[in-house]
């Protein structure tokens, strides 16, 4: 759809920063969702789904809401750097997604839930409503000739369809909507906390300012990983 509206190049930008978000968010979330649906089961006989859905989320929520924060702020430094300055628009459209695939990442692995209690046909409903929207979105931005909107328009409608369903997802567990909000929302002063060095070094202008913003992003990511991943391994188990 994107080659139609517009051309391969932004095709090309708009898939690369998809493709390397995307990616390790599919395989930690898919690893989650298939541990999830065995213990969703036998918590849903224990009387227990509440308890064990809320754990999950809380801990999707402390790994993905950091790391997406840190490099929704710097990916146009982060692609420029890693991948050549050629990239740094790439990072630009990446910027644009990042709520959309934060919220995918929280909600996904929930997906477990309308098995369980056989509602898989509203899985069908969400899933064609997202298309279409987000398609859309697309035609939007390419009647109005502007590629950042178009994929601006496509990411925000994805975030709004992945906050809705997680609400959803979780409210099959047991969680009402504003208990859902607050576990998400408790994390927000931790991640802005950490990510201070960060906010600082991009908005404070200096010589090679990108090798800065990416050196800064980069060892925040990798302690926000050291912090954890081996915390949220050990509780999926």
């Amino acid at each position: 759809l994107l080659v139609g509206l517009f051309d391969y190049t932004v095709l090309g930008l708009f898939t690369f920063a998809s493709r390397i978000l995307r990616l390790p968010m599919i395989m930690v979330g898919e690893a989650v969702r298939k541990v999830f649906f065995s213990a969703a089961v036998k918590a849903k006989r224990e009387g227990t789904l509440q308890e064990e859905s809320s754990r999950v989320f809380t801990q999707l929520v402390k790994l993905g809401l950091p790391i997406m924060f840190v490099v929704g702020l710097t990916a146009p430094e982060l692609f420029g750097v890693v991948f050549g300055a050629e990239w740094r628009e790439s990072g630009q459209y990446a910027q644009l997604i990042v709520p959309w695939l934060l919220l995918n990442f929280l909600a996904a692995p929930l997906s477990a839930l309308p098995y369980i209690f056989e509602k898989q046909q509203y899985e069908l409903v969400f899933q064609t409503i997202l298309a279409v929207g987000q398609a859309g979105a697309l035609v939007i931005g390419g009647y109005l000739g502007d590629p950042f909107l178009a994929v601006g328009l496509y990411g925000a409608f994805g975030a709004v369809c992945f906050l809705f369903y997680g609400f959803w997802n979780m409210w099959l567990g047991g969680n009402s909507v504003g208990h859902t909000l607050w576990l998400l929302v408790r994390e927000v002063p931790a991640t802005l906390f950490i990510s201070i060095p960060v906010i600082v070094t991009k908005f404070v202008q200096m010589p090679n300012h990108d090798l800065w913003v990416f050196a800064i992003a980069a060892l925040t990511l990798v302690v926000l990983l050291g912090l954890n991943f081996d915390r949220f391994r050990e509780s999926m188990r």
